[in-house]
């Protein structure tokens, strides 16, 4: 591992971008990075936000021949800062989608400054987000019956890349419905899982579609 200068912290936000997620994700979209807002943050009823944490966002990449859906990745939740040694968070989070969907890249963005708050305290008892939470989908598109998101491990692809700069842990989402949300708490994420992939409702998120129970 490098020491944590500036110039480390931007080499390994390049390798990270340029490198790294071109290889898992294929090509990047022309439509640069979207990075949270101050009013992101103030939905989660942050009044003092740090400055350096309006830098991480999310990625959009294209579909390549072995995967037909869009990625939205974030980027910059693993990355150390460089000035006071606070470590990174360790993971980053992805969704697919079946077309390019804004929707989708803002609500990583959005997942993204609310694991940033947990991991500086503000929801006190409550760790970062991990395999198996059930979070809220924030203001989805209407009509949809989605209402939450499943973390789970990534369906294809390796669920972390050690770099010269650490580990990138990648952390699936996928959006299910109350009723799926319901199954998964009484059955357990697999059961569910299982039967989304038989309805081709996994891994990518579609808002148009029915509950799978």
């Amino acid at each position: 591992m490098p020491e944590w200068t500036e110039d480390a912290f931007r080499a390994a936000w390049d390798d990270r971008e340029s490198r790294i997620y071109p290889a898992l994700f294929g090509k990047p979209a022309d439509k640069g990075i979207l990075v949270p807002t101050p009013e992101m943050f103030a939905q989660f009823r942050c009044k003092e936000l740090d400055p350096r944490w309006l830098h991480v966002g999310t990625i959009v990449h294209e579909p390549t021949p072995a995967r037909g859906t869009w990625v939205h990745v974030t980027s910059g939740l693993t990355n150390a800062w460089w000035d006071d040694d606070e470590p990174g968070l360790g993971a980053e989070f992805v969704m697919e989608t079946p077309a390019d969907e804004p929707w989708a890249t803002t609500t990583m963005t959005r997942l993204a400054c609310y694991e940033i708050l947990l991991a500086h305290g503000h929801y006190p008892g409550r760790e970062g987000i991990v395999v198996g939470d059930r979070l809220p989908l924030w203001d989805p598109p209407r009509p949809t019956r989605l209402s939450h998101i499943l973390v789970c491990p990534p369906p294809r692809g390796p669920e972390a890349v050690d770099t010269g700069f650490g580990r990138i842990e990648l952390l699936h989402m996928v959006g299910i419905t109350p009723e799926e949300r319901q199954h998964a708490v009484d059955h357990g994420d697999e059961s569910l899982l299982a039967r989304m992939r038989g309805m081709d409702w996994f891994p990518a998120t579609r808002l148009d579609r029915e509950s799978c129970v």
